[in-house]
């Protein structure tokens, strides 16, 4: 076991001091200091899976997993309200925030969650916004509960590659998710772009939700 643990610290220190070496990433580090180093990191630690397009299987949660994993780490966290497109309607492709995360990894997958709650929330008599309701972390538990391919986890369970979590972070209990692209690892966007750098005790967990 410390063998391995010593591989891997050093296969990172390797990955990082490739990537120090390039020059691109080095103008980088001079303009943003310790934040491109945190995110060169970030980079070298995160999982490697079987690439989406060579699994047998459209929504599946190999494929969710490993569509998460393809997502592109460095998006601005912003909350802002914005009108999109309707179905498929997406913010910039460099913005986002936690949703967006399930909302991109499951679209990869052949699932569009803004039609798919908008459907939920017209059937529940709920009012509807297509531009923000499938953004909203509640909303999305409420339509993964409430439909027959997925099945609601104890939080005290394991966590499986492919799940969606919900945890409640903070002093305020804010509600946050993330996509598990292992059973250890969970991709999200707390602010800092869209890593796998959280594991499922990394904040009180709340509700798992698991393709059946």
């Amino acid at each position: 076991m410390r063998r391995f643990i010593l591989f891997s610290a050093l296969l990172s220190a390797g990955v990082i001091t490739l990537a120090l070496l390039n020059p691109s990433t080095t103008q980088a580090v001079r303009e943003h200091g310790p934040e491109a180093v945190r995110s060169i990191v970030r980079v070298a630690n995160q999982p490697r899976l079987t690439p989406s397009e060579e699994i047998d299987c459209t929504l599946c949660p190999d494929r969710i997993a490993s569509c998460a994993s393809e997502l592109d780490n460095f998006v601005y966290y912003d909350a802002a309200y914005v009108n999109i497109d309707f179905p498929m309607g997406d913010v910039s492709e460099t913005t986002g925030v936690c949703t967006d995360v399930v909302i991109r990894a499951l679209r990869c997958c052949g699932l569009d969650l803004q039609q798919e709650v908008y459907q939920h929330r017209k059937r529940t008599n709920k009012p509807t916004d297509t531009n923000i309701d499938h953004r909203r972390v509640p909303n999305i538990g409420a339509y993964l509960a409430d439909h027959p391919d997925w099945q609601v986890i104890p939080a005290d369970e394991p966590v499986q590659a492919g799940d969606i979590v919900w945890w409640k972070v903070g002093r305020k209990r804010s509600n946050h998710v993330g996509v598990a692209v292992t059973d250890r690892r969970i991709m999200h966007n707390i602010g800092h772009g869209v890593w796998a750098d959280a594991t499922p005790g990394s904040f009180p967990l709340h509700r798992i939700y698991r393709l059946r």
